[in-house]
């Protein structure tokens, strides 16, 4: 379509112009045999084409977006089918407890007499020999482990000389102190061993023991391990 247009536009454009150039030359020549003296008239310049207006590019159609492919219909599920109804089962018969038999109540026994316990008789110090010094108290500290750890601060440890025991002392950061001063001549060169105590009974000794000496003050580096 756009061709056969400007090809009639084209033809009516050649038509013009050859009736344009007819004009001018009878115009010319008209003028040429009216005029008495010999001049030339130059011909008039062709008049020129016009300029060609370009058509405008047509918009392309947009690209038609598919139609999306429709899902295929779900085939529906079969009815189930019921299940029967069962039968109730016949209740079970509770059988009947037998009674138990009547237990024969046991005598009471008797109690005994509460046993008086027998105070531990405390021996009598022997007093200093004639024309001895009296005894000197003994020191001993060291480390203290219980099980090969280090107790806490809150355990309690004293010293037993035969009968006689010390003042409990506290056991703190693992080490101790404790003096020894019994006052009893019975008792010199007598073995010294060490206890864990709680409310003052001895519930472990320790491995190593040491020997009371007290004819000069002694002070004793002495490290203790309790099982």
């Amino acid at each position: 379509m756009m061709v056969s247009c400007s090809r009639l536009w084209d033809n009516i454009m050649v038509k013009i112009t050859f009736l344009l150039v007819s004009v001018s030359f009878f115009v010319l020549l008209v003028g040429c045999s009216g005029n008495t003296e010999s001049e030339i008239v130059e011909p008039a310049p062709p008049t020129p084409y016009p300029t060609y207006t370009p058509y405008p590019t047509p918009t392309p159609y947009p690209t038609p977006t598919p139609y999306p492919t429709p899902l295929p219909t779900a085939t529906p599920l079969p009815t189930a089918t019921p299940l029967p109804t069962a039968t109730p089962l016949p209740p079970t018969p509770v059988p009947t407890p037998t009674p138990l038999p009547t237990a024969t109540p046991l005598p009471t026994p008797t109690p005994l007499p509460t046993p008086t316990p027998s105070a531990t008789p405390t021996p009598t110090p022997m007093a200093t020999p004639y024309g001895a010094v009296p005894l000197l108290f003994n020191q001993y500290a060291g480390l203290v482990t219980v099980g090969g750890l280090v107790p806490p601060n809150d355990t309690y440890m004293d010293a037993r000389i035969g009968w006689w025991v010390s003042n409990p002392v506290r056991i703190y950061q693992g080490e101790y102190l404790i003096i020894l001063a019994p006052n009893d001549w019975a008792l010199q060169s007598k073995e010294i061993t060490f206890h864990i105590v709680v409310n003052g009974v001895s519930v472990q000794q320790a491995n190593e023991t040491a020997t009371y000496n007290g004819q000069a003050i002694k002070v004793v580096s002495h490290n203790l391990t309790f099982p």
